[in-house]
């Protein structure tokens, strides 16, 4: 089975930046429910899967219109 990936748009990736003084696993955990490494790929530009960009829009109260 083939996961679907999809980078987040810059602007999503600046909003994290701004939101999250603390760059932990502990601090992305709590503050977007996920891990520091995701958060590398992110940050790097990378994809990750749709259904946790997916999650991770929602949490931050962005639609999937973002996608």
């Amino acid at each position: 089975m083939t996961q679907r990936m999809i980078i987040l748009p810059p602007a999503v990736r600046d909003h994290m930046r701004a939101s999250n003084a603390v760059r932990t696993d502990e601090g992305m955990r709590a503050m977007f429910g996920i891990s520091y490494n995701t958060w590398k790929r992110i940050d790097g530009g990378d994809p990750i899967r749709a259904s946790l960009a997916s999650r991770l829009l929602s949490r931050m109260g962005f639609g999937e219109e973002k996608l």
